[in-house]
């Protein structure tokens, strides 16, 4: 009897997988059940008899992440976080095309990708709607979102579950909603729990935000413990940073800088110091300083609709046939000669130094398995110093920031003690722009400054000298068209 139950469950192990891997939202993000895939209660029973099927369910799920989803049609920029990375840090203006030959990411570039119509803003909808519907299905086998697994073993996979959940809100309720101490009560995106059938009711930012925070609290006391076994999965320190960054958006700077206090405090990841800037090349997921990052492979990269395909020009793909993704030329020319991100840069603004392949030779990887970062320790120390100055506790901002530029700029650490909270508050919306650049923290970063950016003559034609505010409507997406059509929730 058991080895027929062993066989049952490795024969439908792969099927579980499958599904949530594939399980797709339709174009009101709901669609029915699957019938050639397993239903949760099916799931649900094979994790009874093998555990192992709720790991491979989370590694369904970020999979999702890194995945080129496209059935329908060849899309390059359709593959998950990093190609939201790039559309954002586009949108801000901090990141410049060098070209359009072959048109992948001109409409971010071009502030055109927010609208209604547009066939890409639906597919970052998509991808964030299809991670949630993966994690309902989870806490579905679990026995529900707000049930507590009673068996230690299952608590990292609820905990995991919470986190990219909350994750994934975040950043549409970022992207379709306005910011959250601008207009709380601003209504925002549908909101799918537990029950993964139906239409979603619209909610305010101010309640998007409560379900965020209540996901990620929970996170962080199911992963308590939790030793994970590579740094695909999310562990409590990431958890931690992930609501360190949810509090510095809601303005609530002093759990941001408690929260942000304790993931440096516990000392697990190093900062890469300055020895180290221009060398490492971003490219590695055992890098120390990573937090939370995909280690990719020749099995597992998407290929040319890569990260790696659109920013490295060392990489067979769109940057080194002439789409590349550059640095805006008047924020390249901001970094002092005495900071080493200035080596991050050529001349032209392409991240020879910060993105790279380890090869080094132009056009000469075809393997496409360089790794990419969600989430590193150098974000919790800027999150720590502008949470503790906006907190009125400059002086242990001061204290972090200089840890932090000790290992960037050590002329600007000099001058740190002197600096007002003015003078300060400008150095870390710098530092947010240059350290984080190509890592998708551009666009909020604009919006919590309230920053105005003029773009830099690298830019686009047509867009080389365009002024565009924080409050620019063109930074806010609209619901794409066809979600509008099939929930009648939905309200513009």
């Amino acid at each position: 009897m058991t080895t027929m139950k062993n066989k049952l469950t490795k024969s439908l192990l792969g099927v579980a997988v499958l599904s949530m891997i594939f399980t797709s939202c339709s174009e009101s993000f709901l669609e029915k059940e699957p019938t050639s895939f397993l239903t949760p209660e099916q799931l649900a029973e094979i994790s009874k008899l093998n555990p192992g099927a709720l790991k491979s369910s989370i590694s369904g799920l970020y999979s999702l992440t890194f995945e080129n989803p496209s059935e329908d049609d060849r899309d390059d920029v359709d593959f998950g976080q990093k190609a939201l990375d790039i559309n954002t840090d586009l949108m801000s203006g901090d990141m410049a095309m060098k070209g359009e030959s072959y048109n992948w990411f001109a409409d971010a570039s071009r502030l055109q990708i927010y609208r209604t119509t547009q066939y890409r803003n639906y597919k970052i909808w998509r991808y964030q709607y299809r991670l949630i519907k993966n994690t309902n299905l989870i806490f579905e086998i679990l026995g529900g979102d707000q049930v507590l697994p009673t068996k230690a073993e299952l608590l990292p996979y609820y905990g995991q579950a919470k986190a990219m959940r909350a994750y994934s809100y975040f950043q549409l309720v970022n992207m379709y909603g306005q910011q959250y101490t601008k207009d709380p009560n601003d209504l925002a995106v549908p909101v799918y729990l537990a029950d993964t059938k139906g239409l979603g009711p619209q909610l305010t930012v101010a309640d998007v935000y409560a379900l965020i925070e209540a996901d990620l609290l929970q996170a962080i006391d199911a992963l308590d413990g939790f030793t994970r076994t590579n740094k695909n999965e999310i562990n409590q320190d990431v958890a931690k940073g992930m609501l360190a960054y949810v509090y510095l958006q809601m303005g609530n700077n002093a759990e941001a800088a408690r929260l942000s206090g304790e993931v440096i405090a516990n000392s697990k990841f190093p900062m890469l110091v300055k020895a180290d800037v221009s060398t490492t090349g971003f490219n590695n997921w055992s890098s120390p300083n990573w937090m939370w990052a995909i280690d990719l492979t020749v099995d597992n990269s998407p290929a040319l609709p890569t990260f790696w395909g659109h920013v490295d020009k060392f990489t067979y793909s769109y940057a080194w046939a002439g789409d590349a993704k550059i640095i805006d030329s008047d924020l390249y020319a901001s970094i002092p000669p005495t900071d080493a991100r200035k080596n991050w840069f050529d001349a032209d603004g392409l991240p020879i130094w910060k993105f790279y392949d380890a090869k080094r030779e132009i056009g000469a990887n075809k393997t496409w398995d360089n790794d990419e970062v969600y989430m590193r320790i150098e974000e919790m120390y800027l999150i720590n110093a502008e949470a503790l100055a906006r907190d009125n506790r400059l002086p242990e901002a001061k204290t972090s920031f200089k840890v932090f530029l000790n290992q960037r700029d050590e002329t600007v650490a000099a001058q740190v003690d002197a600096m007002t909270e003015a003078v300060f508050l400008a150095a870390v919306e710098y530092n947010w722009r240059v350290e984080m650049w190509g890592e998708g923290r551009s666009l909020l970063t604009m919006k919590r400054f309230n920053s105005t950016h003029t773009r830099g003559a690298n830019h686009l034609s047509g867009m080389a000298g365009v002024v565009v505010t924080a409050d620019d409507p063109r930074l806010i997406f609209e619901i794409p068209q066809a979600e509008i059509l099939n929930n009648p929730n939905v309200k513009l």
